[in-house]
């Protein structure tokens, strides 16, 4: 078995006073700890590595991979991976599943990227649990840039960055290949909410396999593009995530205060699993949001996801997850090509 040493930003500034004497190692050591915005380049700590009177100090050689942690040191987690470029189906589903995973005492791990790893790592933050953000480079590169304020809202709420690679490493496409394997390594249970056939997310599920992690995937639309990850996994014997309690069935724990998805059926009569554990919808007052979505619908119709956030100014995951909500309720239908109108507008729902 590989074993994974993992240097948190405390125990930097114990080596500190070892590296000191190497030059450059000093800085780095003051990096990991928060003291600077940026590392100088680590060539005092791989000489560490190699000088074996500084040990304990440094982890030697044989210790296996070097993970470096900023913040918490992570527990048991659920990976919640997807597209980038999703719908609001995705997100709705990495909400979900992320909730879940924090009712369940699990953090919630992911890639930090657009679409599905955000929606992840924001909701595990609104339930009150811990979420752990894997880079594809050194902590200095947070990537995506955009990204910087929920990356550091993720520390302050008691959770983690975590990576590979030295401080100054800039993020790389074959970088995001080992991150995803670090997602894999550091979950009991890997999610695919919403992927490609050819995506990051199918990645993180072979690795997940490979060391005998469980692998589930929630099933989406047939012959939707972003259905068919899930669904190739599906066919590759992965289980189908379909509940809450599936969840707590693939961790071994009991689903205690956890409540189903509500089925309903969607675009041609495929079976689309609503998620709302979170939120009930009752058809009741309307909230910010979803007042802030029917005022701009009532202006302009035919608005896409994209077009709502810049015409809300509000996050796009919460666009989505209302957008979700006002379609359940019937107060708007979706048209061709993922836009919406007020139900009173004339447009046909698509399942009607």
């Amino acid at each position: 078995m590989v074993t994974t040493t993992v240097v948190r930003s405390g125990e930097a500034w114990r080596r500190a006073e070892a590296l000191a004497a190497l030059g450059t190692g000093e800085r780095v050591a003051r990096w990991l700890s928060g003291a600077l915005p940026c590392p100088a380049a680590p060539r005092g700590w791989e000489r560490a590595l190699r000088e074996r009177e500084l040990w304990p100090w440094v982890p030697p050689p044989e210790a296996g991979p070097l993970l470096l942690v900023a913040g918490a040191e992570p527990g048991p987690g659920v990976a919640v991976v997807g597209s980038r470029a999703t719908d609001p189906y995705g997100v709705a589903v990495a909400r979900q599943v992320a909730s879940d995973a924090v009712r369940l005492g699990r953090w919630v791990v992911s890639g930090g990227a657009e679409g599905c790893d955000a929606a992840a790592h924001e909701a595990a933050l609104e339930a009150g649990g811990r979420t752990v953000v894997v880079l594809g480079g050194g902590h200095d590169r947070p990537y995506p840039a955009a990204h910087r304020g929920l990356f550091r809202r993720v520390v302050e709420g008691g959770g983690a960055l975590v990576s590979a690679y030295w401080p100054t490493t800039p993020v790389a496409r074959h970088r995001f290949v080992a991150r995803n394997h670090v997602i894999a390594g550091l979950s009991e249970v890997v999610v695919v909410a919403r992927a490609r056939v050819r995506s990051g997310a199918l990645v993180t599920a072979r690795a997940a396999r490979a060391v005998g992690r469980p692998v589930l995937a929630v099933p989406g639309d047939v012959g939707e593009g972003l259905s068919g990850g899930p669904h190739a996994l599906l066919d590759a014997g992965a289980q189908a995530l379909t509940s809450s309690r599936g969840l707590a069935r693939a961790l071994g724990v009991a689903a205690l205060g956890l409540e189903s998805w509500p089925v309903r059926h969607h675009g041609a009569g495929a079976p689309w699993s609503r998620v709302s554990a979170i939120v009930e919808v009752d058809g009741g007052a309307d909230g910010p949001t979803e007042a802030a979505i029917l005022g701009a619908l009532g202006l302009e119709s035919g608005l896409d996801l994209d077009a709502m956030v810049v015409r809300t100014e509000l996050p796009v995951d919460a666009v989505a997850s209302a957008l979700l909500d006002l379609e359940l309720s019937g107060r708007i239908h979706r048209l061709p090509g993922d836009r919406y109108a007020l139900a009173e507008c004339g447009a046909v729902a698509p399942n009607g």
